[in-house]
């Protein structure tokens, strides 16, 4: 067995080095280029003993020095959970109640939960989820149907999108407006065309023919959207 000589052992490890940080470096890179989260995540505190911001596992709310398990809630987490948002997220009908009922309930029905500018309401979440009951509960508190997120998107395109056939029945009987477009020009009928929920799209079809006629961004209409054979009755997508 031959062995190296020390120069070039040496020569080999600084090449090891040098490959491990031009990794470190290309990682790094990534990260940063990654968009941030759409949603709170998970805060992870590394070094345990620090002052933590949010609510450790013992049960401590705002700063504690209890050791970091990574499993702690920040305080984007906490206001969120305590939310309307979260409620009609998870289809809890009870928690929504009490929550609408408040002094509050106004500030509620419009709140993204997160202190933020995103757009959405409790009556997105419920319509993207398939919880009808809630999306009854807060079109009786008067919920803004037509209200659109930062993209321009309302709870009638989220409940189409998604095939969610009783509660696009209950929004257009709220008199959700059926035309109106989001940030990519898509009206509802688009959302159901491309996902090919047939009877959602009848249903908007009805409400407002027109729909069939408005072109998305990139100039196609609901017929266009529509992944499978044309469907005759929204009319046929161009060759």
């Amino acid at each position: 067995m031959s062995i190296k000589p020390w120069s070039s052992r040496a020569s080999d490890q600084s090449s090891i080095q040098l490959t491990r940080a031009q990794r470190a470096s290309a990682e790094s890179e990534a990260q940063m280029a990654a968009p941030p989260p759409s949603a709170p995540t998970r805060a992870a505190w590394p070094t345990a003993g620090l002052f933590q911001r949010g609510q450790c596992t013992v049960g401590c709310v705002g700063e504690c020095s209890h050791p970091a398990t990574g499993l702690e809630q920040n305080l984007g987490e906490l206001e969120f959970a305590r939310s309307a948002c979260s409620a009609a997220q998870a289809g809890d009908e009870a928690q929504l109640a009490k929550l609408l009922e408040r002094s509050a309930g106004a500030a509620a029905l419009r709140g993204d939960g997160a202190g933020g500018a995103s757009g959405f309401t409790p009556l997105h979440y419920a319509a993207r989820n398939g919880h009808a009951g809630c999306v009854a509960l807060l079109l009786r508190h008067r919920a803004a149907v037509d209200a659109a997120t930062s993209g321009g998107a309302t709870a009638l395109h989220r409940a189409a999108f998604c095939g969610h056939e009783a509660i696009v029945r209950a929004l257009l009987a709220a008199r959700a407006c059926a035309t109106l477009q989001d940030a990519d020009g898509e009206a509802p009928l688009h959302k159901a065309a491309a996902e090919s929920h047939e009877k959602v799209a009848r249903l908007l079809h009805e409400a407002a023919p027109a729909a069939a006629a408005l072109r998305d961004r990139r100039g196609r209409t609901p017929a266009e959207r529509v992944p499978v054979a044309a469907w005759g009755w929204l009319g046929d997508a161009p060759a």
